[in-house]
């Protein structure tokens, strides 16, 4: 107890800020996630701008920034009823979608709601759900839980960075969900300077054991980067291609989300829209590295299961867009990126139909 007291009084008098502290976030310090590289021992809940949640790990708190709502989402604040003869888009995703250090204004969502409400005979919203760090699994608890109730026509689904980013502990289906007592504790505690340092420094020695366990095993030189293979994006079979992706993966650390999870994630997706009566579309998502790897896999359950897929890849690809006059870095886009992945989008929608 004297040594927590002794850690408190030491972070109070050095100004260090808790996960509650702070009017003002620098997404670019925030760089956890990158693809290709191991997943840092940082836990996003402590975070001044994140919360704990028992089923999504975290989420932003609402008023978080300037332009995150009441909900916990870029943009305005939207009711689960719908306004009559309006289309309803529901974007799920992660900091690709977010706007990764861009404004909300600057970021396809915004966009796209501008662009179609040219277009369309109804009124269109789109509703950015996408938040930093998001794997598939997160994405599919938020939909089944919160996303579908605010009952959209249509659902961009993209996810796949964060996914086969390498995993600290365990994958994320293993993460057990916390019970409702422990989440609330945790925002008491994480008021407390001294409980997210002593957090971060476990997390820290945590993720410091398993890389010289890896670097023991030479397992820990491996990374997307290496793992991907054309041969890969020449494979038909669904269930082939899992089960080589995985092959691929065997020796190499462990993924937040592998092979048979993300394709288990995708399906319950579209299966959540369907009883919901939600057309569901699958994005690909452009790297300038192009190391995303479940970007067949995508198609392949987009073609198997009849679902709408827009390959962004491609249409970067036919558009000499990958490049960095486009990206952030080298998978989040810059205020160029997210104004062609509006207009891609924009272009499709209008072209199945006005709403």
């Amino acid at each position: 107890m004297l040594f927590i007291c002794a850690v408190e009084m030491l972070l109070q008098m050095s100004g260090a800020k808790s996960g509650a502290d702070g009017s003002s976030m620098n997404l670019a310090k925030i760089g956890m996630f990158k693809m290709g590289s191991p997943l840092k021992a940082v836990d996003p809940a402590l975070s001044e701008h994140y919360e704990r949640d028992r089923m999504l790990f975290w989420k932003m708190k609402p008023n978080a920034l300037i332009d995150v709502n009441t909900r916990g989402h870029r943009g305005p604040a939207r009711n689960f009823v719908k306004p009559q003869n309006t289309c309803r888009i529901i974007v799920l995703g992660d900091s690709c979608a977010f706007g990764w250090n861009v404004r909300n204004q600057d970021t396809y969502s915004y966009l796209l709601e501008k662009k179609l409400n040219g277009l369309m005979t109804k009124k269109m919203e789109v509703i950015n759900s996408g938040i930093p760090g998001y794997s598939s699994l997160q994405g599919l608890r938020y939909f089944t839980s919160e996303g579908c109730h605010y009952a959209p026509d249509i659902a961009l689904v993209a996810f796949g960075f964060n996914d086969l980013v390498e995993a600290v502990g365990c994958k994320d289906s293993k993460i057990p969900i916390s019970p409702p007592w422990a989440v609330a504790l945790e925002k008491y505690l994480i008021k407390s300077r001294s409980y997210v340092f002593l957090k971060r420094l476990i997390l820290s020695n945590k993720y410091g054991r398993q890389q010289r366990y890896l670097s023991v095993c030479g397992l820990n030189g491996l990374n997307v980067n290496k793992l991907r293979a054309l041969d890969i994006d020449k494979i038909k079979d669904l269930d082939l291609l899992i089960f080589t992706q995985s092959i691929k993966l065997k020796n190499a650390p462990l993924r937040r989300v592998p092979p048979q999870d993300f394709a288990d994630n995708i399906v319950n997706l579209i299966e959540c829209g369907r009883k919901n009566n939600v057309r569901m579309i699958l994005l690909t998502l452009p790297s300038i590295n192009k190391c995303f790897g479940y970007q067949t896999m995508l198609k392949l359950l987009a073609s198997n299961y009849g679902v709408e897929l827009i390959d962004l890849i491609y249409e970067f690809e036919k558009r000499n867009a990958l490049t960095q006059d486009f990206f952030v870095d080298n998978n989040h886009y810059n205020e160029n990126g997210h104004q062609l992945v509006a207009e891609i989008i924009c272009q499709y929608l209008g072209g199945k139909g006005r709403q």
